[in-house]
């Protein structure tokens, strides 16, 4: 999400210091705490980061991400420059408000997220700009993609697209540089499913035979069984991020902290709010209640 605010909210300082992001985050956590604290009992707010290069992602598929990754190396992203001081901005002083600020070192924000949503009890709200995320979606997790760049959404998915993560596994991702099955788009894939209609991987090459690109499906065999290990959230919790390690950094919300980061980053039409933010924020749970997760001082 600081990426998306920092697209959408170009603010600085008199003194040059960039608050979009910061700004957006805020603006967004009294939105939705508001809407949704009293009827849904929200106890703790989990914000959580990448930390590095996926590299069980990279073993499999050398080509990951490789454009982009490769531009951040060169420093021939300048965004990526500007998204990482609003990033540091961003957990440096949300840890100091009363959110739980996490980090799974060597993996991304998606499987940080999955672990999490595995790890807690109770009814989970995700709220993220990765579609990834609706394969998480079950009786206790809702989850929400915003539908405008300044995060607003009222839109919340409570029913997962069954066909979703074989969809990606056959198409590929352009975004993640994942290629997928030659000579299957989307319009043909969703022409496949509906007719094979079957969401298992293994019942699905079963039935490949009930569609016209049979001998495609079986040539690409290999790409969507690699692509689903590379896609699915779920996979590599089990595999991996189950027994990482988390760490993360939570703190008290006050109103002097609250009045102090206001003033700092000139955020004027939120300091009224502090009573506001005090009574969505004070009281939140600052811990996770699991062996792995390490609680630091500063992240």
């Amino acid at each position: 999400m600081v990426s998306r605010f920092t697209h959408a909210y170009k603010l600085h300082t008199s003194t040059k210091l960039k608050s979009g992001a910061i700004y957006g985050i805020l603006t967004f956590l009294r939105r939705f705490l508001l809407a949704n604290k009293a009827t849904s009992n929200i106890t703790r707010v989990v914000f959580v980061i990448d930390a590095g290069i996926p590299e069980f992602r990279f073993k499999l598929y050398p080509q990951y991400k490789e454009k982009r990754w490769l531009k951040r190396k060169t420093g021939n992203d300048p965004f990526y420059i500007t998204y990482q001081n609003e990033l540091h901005t961003v957990k440096e002083n949300l840890s100091h408000l009363g959110v739980i600020v996490l980090k799974v070192d060597g993996f991304e924000g998606d499987d940080t997220i999955c672990k999490v949503v595995n790890d807690l009890s109770g009814h989970k709200f995700v709220y993220s700009n990765d579609h990834d995320m609706q394969q998480l979606i079950s009786p206790s997790v809702t989850a929400c993609v915003p539908t405008s760049i300044k995060g607003v959404c009222e839109d919340f998915m409570t029913e997962k697209d069954p066909f979703y993560l074989i969809r990606r596994a056959i198409c590929g991702d352009t975004s993640d540089e994942i290629k997928g099955v030659p000579g299957l788009g989307k319009v043909r894939t969703d022409e496949l499913l509906q007719q094979i209609n079957e969401t298992k991987l293994k019942d699905f090459f079963a039935n490949t035979h009930k569609s016209k690109q049979h001998a495609k499906l079986q040539k690409g065999r290999a790409i969507i069984k690699r692509n689903i290990k590379l896609m699915s959230l779920k996979w590599a919790y089990k595999h991996h991020t189950k027994k990482a390690v988390g760490q993360y950094a939570a703190n008290q919300f006050t109103m002097k902290k609250f009045v102090k980061l206001c003033k700092r980053f000139e955020l004027k039409s939120l300091r009224p709010e502090v009573s506001e933010f005090q009574m969505l924020l004070g009281d939140m749970k600052l811990t996770l209640p699991h062996k792995q997760y390490q609680k630091l001082t500063y992240l």
